[in-house]
């Protein structure tokens, strides 16, 4: 039986992979998480600080599941700095300690926010673009990926996970925020489970970066090198839906982004 450790176990998406690999009985599944759970298999720890109580889940274990962070987009350093840099090493250093063989990272598009507005094929290898604090903590958390990879013999996987809503049931459509950008994101949630399962257990070597998202017509996202490296392969898909409202909103973003830093300050919110 493998032991899988998922840091972030009560939140949105720890919480949906949690339960999901809860029911493989070839699986001993475990959570870490600052909120108490009644669940007695989730461990609560402050994962900013270093800590040999909560490290000890890591004992035996041979894959970790790292979702844990501030998961605001917009979220301000005070904060992106200890909850997604500092717990993202110290993650990373409790695992190396204790052997572990796997480790995915919850990685994030805000790393190529950058490309938004410009004509480009979103491969994993792109030159990073991120736009604000939350990307750069989430480029950083890649680097240590390949850092432990190449300093301990883990193998790890950093999932640019895609936009999987904790609203409207997941369903893709008008109402997400960031227009055809946040649109053409849209990760349903079998593809999401689908993803994290392929990330844990496929035959990888080293670091590797790979694109989830669902099958979505038109985006930038390349997934091919996501089904030769994890075999991930989406069954959902969406078009995004544009009507006036967002294209004058998507105007103004363009702007902001691109020539007007000034606009880019007012608008800095992910309703654009």
């Amino acid at each position: 039986m493998r032991k899988i450790v998922i840091t972030g176990a009560t939140g949105h998406l720890g919480n949906k992979l949690y339960q999901y690999l809860s029911q493989n009985d070839q699986l001993d599944v475990w959570g870490l998480d600052i909120r108490p759970s009644d669940d007695p298999k989730i461990i609560v720890g402050d994962i900013t600080q270093y800590d040999e109580a909560w490290a000890d889940v890591f004992a035996d274990c041979d894959g970790v599941v790292h979702l844990a962070a501030d998961r605001d987009n917009q979220c301000n350093w005070d904060s992106a700095i200890p909850n997604n840099i500092d717990a993202t090493f110290n993650v990373f250093q409790a695992a190396s300690k204790h052997g572990v063989k796997r480790f995915v990272f919850a990685s994030s598009n805000w790393v190529v926010g950058g490309y938004r507005f410009i004509d480009a094929r979103l491969t994993p290898d792109i030159l990073p673009n991120p736009v604000n604090p939350y990307g750069v903590t989430k480029l950083v958390g890649e680097r240590m990926g390949n850092f432990f990879s190449e300093q301990y013999g883990m193998s790890v996987v950093s999932a640019r996970i895609g936009w999987t809503q904790w609203t409207h049931d997941n369903q893709p459509g008008a109402h997400m925020e960031m227009g055809r950008w946040g649109q053409l994101m849209w990760l349903s949630d079998r593809d999401y489970l689908h993803g994290m399962e392929r990330s844990l257990f496929a035959d990888v070597e080293g670091h590797i970066v790979v694109n989830l998202m669902s099958n979505n017509k038109g985006m930038k996202w390349c997934l091919e090198s996501s089904a030769s490296q994890i075999d991930y392969h989406p069954q959902d898909s969406a078009t995004a839906e544009l009507p006036l409202t967002i294209r004058i909103k998507e105007c103004f973003a363009w702007l902001g982004q691109r020539f007007i830093p000034s606009i880019g300050k007012w608008i800095n919110n992910p309703s654009f």
